[in-house]
């Protein structure tokens, strides 16, 4: 699906290693409980099999769970939190 999202910035946007000629957008991002996360800088990559990396100005609103059994990974991420896990 394509959005025709209009670029910020062209170009040059930091990211994990430093900078990346990729474009910015500032977008609005909907969490699970119906809350907006407003302003949220993503760009454009070329990372193939990957649709979206979701990090930690997002995370913060909740909880967000990994897990992996028998070859199957699962995500979970609730909002608003619901504190801390046992060991």
């Amino acid at each position: 699906m394509q959005l025709k999202l209009q670029p910020y910035k062209l170009g040059g946007i930091a990211g994990i290693g430093g900078s990346t000629g990729s474009n910015g957008y500032l977008v609005h991002v909907l969490v699970p409980t119906g809350d907006f996360v407003t302003y949220v800088e993503v760009m454009e990559s070329d990372f193939e099999d990957i649709d979206v990396l979701i990090g930690m100005d997002i995370i913060v609103f909740g909880d967000f769970l990994i897990t992996n059994k028998d070859g199957k990974t699962i995500f979970q991420f609730r909002t608003p939190s619901e504190g801390g896990v046992e060991l």
